[in-house]
């Protein structure tokens, strides 16, 4: 097996020669950087496949916006009615769809799905979802 070596940003050691880690490609000799399959859409790579968001984005490629301020209605009219739970009064409508799934405290106690201006809670087989909105 490959070892990586001390203090080394995605070096290992094959044997006798030095080459860069799985997950990390060369950038130059003796330099590699690590990559991201998927892409970091609005933050950085760290680490092979795994991305470090900018401020105010999450998920696994930093492609979901976090909770976002709420625009005022000029854009109200064109665009189609929202469901929003009860429990996420509507302020106006979101600039980019805000995933609900990522909010803490957690919307849905076992499987949450986002949809734009809202979200759905799934049960894990075994469960059935409850008028409540939780498992039971």
């Amino acid at each position: 097996w490959p070892r990586q070596m001390a203090s080394s940003n995605g070096l290992c050691r094959y044997g006798a020669r030095i080459d860069c880690c799985w997950g990390w490609t060369r950038r130059s000799w003796g330099h590699c950087q690590p990559l991201c399959q998927h892409g970091c859409k609005h933050g950085d790579c760290i680490g092979p496949n795994k991305c470090k968001c900018h401020p105010g984005f999450t998920g696994k490629t930093c492609n979901q916006a976090e909770q976002q301020d709420y625009v005022n209605p000029p854009i109200w009219d064109s665009l189609p009615p929202l469901f929003v739970p009860m429990d996420h009064p509507a302020v106006g409508v979101p600039s980019e769809d805000l995933n609900e799934c990522g909010l803490k405290p957690r919307p849905c106690k076992h499987r949450c799905m986002n949809t734009y201006g809202s979200y759905k809670c799934y049960c894990l087989n075994g469960y059935m979802l409850q008028p409540d909105g939780t498992c039971g």
